[in-house]
């Protein structure tokens, strides 16, 4: 399948690049730097891609042992931070039945909410 924008083909795995190592992703070319704690939340959904993680999935995946009291606020919170972050790369995260998330491309949800209308 291709973007209907751009007509790449819609394989953001392979664009993609979170590295833990320099708080960075890229895709497609772009690279932004990230708070280290984003960094992790986004490598779970990444390595995950394209199914949906649960919020306790993420917890246990990026707090560990080391689980703080409002865990599934701080994920909240990092998850609305991304989609800041993320939104120049084209890329978004998607709440999925209120207590899990994707991360997509902007095409993606596009051509999902074209195939919805259509």
């Amino acid at each position: 399948m291709k973007c209907p924008c751009c007509d790449r083909p819609l394989d953001p795995q392979g664009d993609l690049v979170v590295s833990l190592e320099t708080n960075t992703v890229t895709f497609r070319g772009i690279a932004k730097r990230l708070q280290p704690r984003r960094i992790e939340v986004l490598k779970v959904l990444a390595d995950s891609m394209p199914r949906a993680v649960t919020a306790e999935a993420l917890i246990s995946k990026v707090f560990g042992l080391d689980e703080p009291d409002n865990a599934r606020n701080a994920i909240a919170v990092h998850i609305s931070l991304l989609r800041k972050d993320l939104l120049p790369l084209g890329l978004t995260i998607l709440t999925y039945q209120k207590r899990s998330y994707i991360l997509s491309t902007w095409s993606a949800v596009a051509i999902d909410a074209v195939r919805r209308v259509a």
